[in-house]
C-alpha cells in the first residue's frame, strides 16, 4: 500500500459556513450495493454531513458535486480509536478481571470501562477532529 493512498467519498455541498463548508455523503453498508437488496431488509443507506475546512480561495456554492478525501492511513487511525482500540480495552478487562473476580463482575467491569474511555473521546473531539480533515475537491 503506498503512503499517498486515499479514502475518496462523492458528496454535496448542503451548507457553506464561515470557516467550514457541510458536505452530505451517502454511506451505504456492503450490501446496499447488492442487486438483492430490493428484497432484503438488510441493507441500509445512510447519509451523513462531514464539516470541511474551508478553503477562502475557492468558491462553493449550495447543491455542488464534490469530492471528500482522506489520507488512507488516517482512516487506519479512526478504526483504531474507535473500535480496535476499545475491543483490546475491554478484552484485556475482562481477562485481568476474570482472574481476579467472578464472571458476572469481570464482564459488569469491562463493559463499564468502555464508558470513561467514550466520554474521554467525546471531550477530545476538536483534537481528533483536527487531525483527520478531509480535503474537498472540485468534481
Amino acid at each position: 500500500m503506498s503512503s499517498t493512498s486515499k479514502i475518496c467519498h462523492k458528496g454535496i455541498i448542503t451548507n457553506v459556513l464561515q470557516n467550514e463548508i457541510e458536505v452530505t455523503i451517502e454511506a451505504k453498508s456492503a450490501c446496499a450495493s447488492c442487486h438483492s437488496k430490493s428484497a432484503c431488509t438488510v441493507s441500509d443507506v445512510e447519509n451523513k454531513i462531514i464539516r470541511v475546512q474551508r478553503n477562502h480561495s475557492e468558491h462553493y456554492t449550495i447543491g455542488q458535486l464534490v469530492q471528500l478525501t482522506l489520507a488512507q492511513k488516517k482512516g487506519f487511525e479512526a478504526l483504531f480509536l474507535g473500535y480496535l482500540f476499545p475491543f483490546l480495552l475491554l478484552f484485556i478487562t475482562l481477562v485481568i478481571a476474570l482472574h481476579y473476580t467472578s464472571e458476572l463482575f469481570a464482564g459488569l467491569l469491562s463493559l463499564s470501562i468502555l464508558l470513561p474511555y467514550y466520554i474521554v473521546l467525546y471531550f477530545l473531539q476538536n483534537r481528533i477532529r483536527e487531525r483527520f480533515l478531509f480535503q474537498i475537491e472540485r468534481i
